[in-house]
């Protein structure tokens, strides 16, 4: 997996600011840019990757703490590039196998984008890594949704979740304006809650979901709809 291969520079790369922001707390590294651009082996940048990862999302059940001696290859790049999708990260939306295959192939060019791409927006990425969780789309296929139950949950859900970003604006108004603590706490307190709440109703409706015949087929199906409608919409932008 781990070999190195050439590719066309077609994403921003800096060696320097990694170098420099990678020699920053958290991370504390005395790394030259001799060492990212070319001493490095492409197994020493997924590690590197995968720390900045484990900081983004720095949640005690992260899917990011792992041994990646231990963890499949396959895994490594899947949950990698999952990731980047969730961060809006290009390449992972406009060419999704493309970066897999790269990054299978342990290309360091693809790598060393991506830790620009990571460490260039570090506290951007940590606030969508805490976001993403409460705001994801289920994908449903559009047969599912005649189902009363599943359409009054898919209903609930987004109802949740755009209370939950109006309750997290006016929190973060809050926090800027250092004014209001008890009314801070009180926000923060229903931030939690509906946080729950929106949480109980994606995984009621994954499962109501999960039950039906072929989900799936039909999972992926809707999952590849997505993409290709997103990638359409870039497309027009």
């Amino acid at each position: 997996m781990y070999s190195s291969s050439n590719l066309s520079e077609t994403e921003p790369l800096d060696t320097k600011v990694i170098a420099e922001k990678l020699s920053k707390p958290p991370f504390n590294k005395n790394y030259s840019v001799i060492d990212i651009h070319d001493k490095f082996t492409s197994f020493q940048l997924f590690e590197i990757i995968n720390e900045v990862l484990i900081y983004i999302d720095n949640s005690p059940t992260s899917v990011h703490r792992v041994n990646l001696r231990t963890e499949p290859p396959e895994n490594t790049v899947q949950r990698i590039v999952d990731f980047l999708y969730l961060l809006k990260y290009k390449p992972s939306i406009e060419r999704n196998a493309g970066l897999k295959a790269e990054l299978l192939d342990g290309d360091r060019h693809s790598l060393q984008c991506i830790l620009y791409f990571l460490l260039n927006q570090l506290e951007t990425h940590k606030k969508r890594a805490y976001l993403a969780p409460f705001l994801s789309v289920i994908d449903i296929p559009p047969e599912f949704l005649q189902d009363d139950v599943i359409q009054e949950l898919n209903v609930q859900l987004k109802d949740l979740q755009s209370q939950f970003i109006e309750t997290h604006k006016y929190v973060e108004q809050l926090r800027q304006s250092g004014n209001a603590t008890n009314e801070l706490k009180k926000e923060i307190q229903q931030t939690e809650e509906e946080k729950q709440q929106v949480l109980v109703k994606i995984g009621r409706l994954r499962k109501k979901v999960e039950k039906m015949p072929n989900h799936e087929q039909w999972l992926e199906a809707a999952r590849k709809l997505r993409i290709e409608q997103t990638e359409e919409s870039n497309i027009v932008e």
